[in-house]
């Protein structure tokens, strides 16, 4: 990797699992909880992928869901009692390691495994995504969270903005990514 997620910019090109595209927006994102601050950048690519690279390591997502506020899966994520709503209750309760919180989507099952409130700062145009469209100055308003497929441990990337965004790829090397490349 020839610069770090930190100090990449939007136009810049980059190979990802060997094939060319340029970075189309760069969010920053930072969290802090307890005292304990957490970087991460989520890049769009010009195909319409998104690259993460977090703490918890790298992935590229690159087939998205956007639900919308009248969606029975947004309801079962979002509702004052969905999933997300349950997740965090049992986190603060201690509880969320011996009373999972299992949402199915698309007849697959998922466990709410991390959420969270993103501060983020973007280099270049908003992005075009739903949900994605929508975020703001107020980390409260951007809601993250983290799905893992029962099955196969796959985690997946959720954005609750004004609506709520599912995307789903795989999981990244460092050295499947190549910026600058040719």
């Amino acid at each position: 990797m020839s610069a770090a997620p930190s100090a990449w910019r939007p136009g810049e090109r980059v190979r990802v699992l060997g094939r060319e595209r340029r970075l189309a927006t760069v969010l920053r994102g930072r969290e802090e909880v307890g005292g304990r601050r957490t970087e991460w950048v989520w890049a769009f690519l010009d195909d319409g992928g998104l690259l993460e690279v977090a703490e918890r390591g790298w992935r590229l997502y690159t087939s998205h869901r956007v639900l919308l506020p009248d969606a029975e899966a947004y309801l079962q994520l979002a509702a004052p009692d969905g999933a997300l709503a349950r997740f965090e209750r049992r986190v603060r309760a201690g509880r969320d390691g011996v009373e999972p919180t299992i949402v199915t989507l698309a007849a697959r099952e998922y466990r709410l495994v991390a959420t969270g409130n993103a501060s983020l700062t973007r280099d270049g145009p908003p992005p075009e995504l739903g949900a994605w469209s929508a975020l703001g100055d107020d980390p409260g308003e951007n809601v993250y969270f983290v799905l893992a497929d029962v099955e196969t441990g796959e985690e997946s990337l959720g954005l609750w903005t004004r609506a709520i965004c599912l995307s789903f790829g795989t999981t990244l090397r460092e050295a499947d990514v190549e910026l600058g490349t040719a």
